[in-house]
């Protein structure tokens, strides 16, 4: 029998799924039309939020791996907000590979919920977004910030989360 808690857990956990695909359409549409986009510097404030929010609301439900992966997307979108003219085709490049990350992340929660392990490719991303992050002039990540390391798997299983232990790893991981 579920404990209030777990109970609660998974309805906040319904509505992040029901919420997510928003803030993957928005990441995507704004990302697509930057081309274009004649005020770029707004597009990219678009979808920095974006991935703020995709941070933001995947860590207070406990996905705290994919809010980790997020948060590595938004130190790259970080850097381009404040720098428009860093922005070339292979940082989009890098970008849309965090865009189809995050995309099987939700699809793979969607669909196989705890028992869900990370997407193939995170670990190439992770590490596509980091060099970026670095080459358009941010800090190089400490051993203890990285998302792979084998103390804290990228995927944890929701029955696992619990308030306490997700604020203290959030804390941990997105520090």
């Amino acid at each position: 029998m579920a404990t209030e808690e777990e109970l609660l857990q998974a309805e906040l956990q319904s509505i992040f799924m029901e919420g997510v695909p928003g803030i993957i359409e928005e990441f995507e549409a704004k990302l697509l039309a930057l081309e274009g986009d004649a005020d770029t510097k707004e597009t990219l404030a678009s979808i920095f939020r974006a991935a703020h929010s995709m941070k933001g609301s995947a860590a207070s439900v406990g996905f705290i791996a994919l809010a980790a992966f997020a948060h590595k997307t938004e130190d790259c979108l970080s850097i381009l907000r404040n720098k428009p003219e860093l922005l070339a085709k292979d940082v989009v490049s890098v970008l849309l590979q965090a865009l189809d990350i995050m995309k099987a992340w939700v699809e793979g929660l969607k669909n196989d919920g705890a028992g869900f392990t990370e997407p193939s490719g995170v670990a190439e991303v992770v590490d596509a977004l980091q060099a970026t992050t670095v080459r358009l002039g941010g800090k190089a990540p400490s051993t203890n910030q990285a998302i792979t390391d084998e103390t804290l798997p990228l995927h944890e299983s929701t029955e696992s989360v619990v308030a306490t232990s997700t604020c203290r790893k959030t804390k941990k991981i997105l520090a």
